[in-house]
């Protein structure tokens, strides 16, 4: 992707002064003019998504949105907590079924709900 850009003239890469395994990269005026270009467009399209809606939507969406996010943030914070494997799979007991390092049938966490009948 950096060899297309450069091909582009949009960056250069010079070798690093501090460090001769890096390279430094850096936005061409060219490069600058395209990424502000690009920032323009993105705030235009996100002005042109939510046209449909009242300022008072708006901010109810917004809300709504927020309130979402923290409920994720906290569900799935607790995540954390348990044993979960490669691509989020937990950990398997020797029997084949999932196991956590806690006691999930009392866990805020969806995860042993549906194994121990509680979902």
């Amino acid at each position: 992707m950096i060899a297309k850009l450069e091909n582009a003239g949009l960056l250069t890469r010079a070798e690093s002064g501090a460090d001769r395994r890096t390279v430094d990269v850096s936005l061409t005026e060219a490069g600058v003019r395209q990424a502000e270009e690009a920032k323009h467009q993105q705030a235009q399209r996100r002005g042109e998504m939510f046209s449909a809606l009242t300022e008072g939507e708006r901010a109810q969406l917004l809300g709504l949105l927020e309130k979402l996010n923290t409920d994720w943030e906290n569900r799935y914070r607790e995540g954390w907590k348990h044993r979960h494997g490669p691509h989020g799979e937990r950990e398997r007991r020797d029997d084949g079924h999932s196991r956590c390092d806690h006691d999930c049938a009392n866990c805020a966490h969806p995860c042993g709900k549906r194994e121990n009948g509680l979902e």
